[in-house]
């Protein structure tokens, strides 16, 4: 499957323990190696308030999880780290 950037955008992102955390905010793309290195998701309040998150002034807390802590992307973003760990694993 093939996607563009702006398909993933609004996508459902899902942890290892089945809790939707989220929707796709876009990709992080390194221009040297000319690689996809991270997927940007914009937290649901409850989970920033719940994980502690830091939210911006306006709109949603947004993270940065590195490409290896996805583990499918298809009709929703499926995360490698459980709801409790994501913090951990963004960058």
């Amino acid at each position: 499957m093939v996607l563009k950037d702006a398909e993933l955008r609004k996508r459902k992102v899902i942890t290892a323990d089945g809790k939707v955390v989220g929707e796709g905010a876009g990709l992080y793309f390194d221009t040297e190696s000319l690689k996809i290195t991270a997927v940007a998701v914009k937290l649901n309040a409850d989970v920033t308030k719940t994980l502690g998150a830091k939210k911006p002034l306006i709109g949603k807390a947004e993270l940065k999880i590195p490409i290896e802590q996805v583990s499918g992307i298809a009709d929703a973003v499926i995360l490698r780290p459980t709801a409790a760990h994501l913090l951990d694993a963004a960058v």
